[in-house]
């Protein structure tokens, strides 16, 4: 009897969860990132699946753990070079553990059962102290403890009483090429911006995920350039010389009409980029704003989903252009 016979004929009957490096074992099954669907079926039986415009979601209900892919084009796989195929697309795992299921931020379906399975990093019981929303990077994943209160350290042990999401985040490899970091003029006409922070999520989007805006912004690197004087890398607030960067760099016009969906998210480069020890705790990079003119000039946005602490403004904004506003 193989060990995937084994598992099928137990296939919630899951009782430890390791995450290490770059693979999570569930009892005695090792499985890889980037996960096929095909390998987590075979342990933890069949999933109710929830198709959405970017993703897939498998929802485990017995277990209380949610399996979500990566864009569809896995761009950010194949950025990484981690990409293997598109059947290997699960990049995000989702536990609720706690006295019942809650939602982490508004998802739209939940598991039916809270995850009760014993959790460990490495090997080794977890001794980590988290803040809400902390992201804390673990080998090659992140992980976010979703406590209840803002503010409070809690010891999140084997058993965490609140849901936790670990993402895959392999490290984009380094490149060999010396960047330029010297803004340069463009030839033809430029995008212009009321709203930095809404100018931001653009440049990741052309920067980052579709890597047309040249060159790749990396920190350190900018750093090692910059002379007019030693910038500080250990803040959690933006650095000015960086945000002046962006707020400079002119973005091609004729790249407009890439831009289709913005998906916003704390752990997204540019912010990395802009304040290296940011926690996501404040509202730092927030879009509370954005002007017609602005939206204006992108004709093939279709949805938005905003890191935003006016939601109603930024809606009723989109709404106009017929753009739909996912919060």
């Amino acid at each position: 009897m193989s060990i995937f016979d084994k598992f099928k004929k137990n296939k919630t009957v899951v009782e430890r969860i390791n995450f290490n490096n770059n693979y999570m074992q569930l009892d005695g099954m090792k499985l890889e990132f980037p996960l096929s669907i095909d390998d987590v079926i075979s342990v933890l039986g069949e999933p109710e699946v929830i198709h959405e415009e970017r993703e897939i979601s498998y929802i485990f209900h017995d277990v209380g753990m949610v399996f979500n892919t990566c864009d569809k084009e896995c761009i950010y796989l194949k950025h990484r070079k981690a990409y293997i195929d598109e059947k290997h697309n699960i990049v995000n795992v989702s536990m609720y553990f706690g006295d019942k299921v809650e939602s982490k931020w508004r998802e739209k379906v939940l598991p039916n059962r809270v995850c009760k399975i014993d959790l460990s990093l490495n090997e080794r019981p977890i001794n980590i102290f988290f803040k809400h929303n902390e992201r804390t990077g673990i080998g090659d994943f992140n992980l976010i403890y979703w406590s209840k209160q803002k503010g409070v350290y809690y010891k999140m042990g084997n058993k965490p009483n609140a849901p936790i999401s670990i993402s895959y985040n392999p490290p984009r490899p380094k490149s060999s090429e010396v960047r330029d970091y010297t803004i340069k003029k463009v030839n033809g006409e430029v995008l212009k911006f009321d709203n930095l922070n809404f100018k931001l999520s653009i440049l990741q989007i052309l920067i980052y995920d579709l890597e047309l805006l040249k060159p790749y912004f990396d920190v350190y690197e900018f750093a090692k350039q910059y002379k007019e004087e030693k910038l500080n890398l250990d803040s959690m607030d933006p650095i000015e010389e960086v945000l002046n960067y962006f707020k400079e760099l002119p973005i091609p016009k004729k790249l407009a009409k890439e831009i289709t969906v913005i998906n916003m998210d704390g752990g997204d480069e540019i912010y990395a980029n802009i304040a290296p020890q940011w926690d996501g705790e404040d509202e730092a990079f927030d879009v509370n704003d954005i002007s017609d003119e602005e939206l204006k000039q992108f004709p093939n946005l279709k949805k938005a989903m905003c890191m935003t602490s006016n939601p109603s403004r930024i809606n009723e904004i989109l709404k106009r252009h017929n753009i739909l506003y996912q919060d």
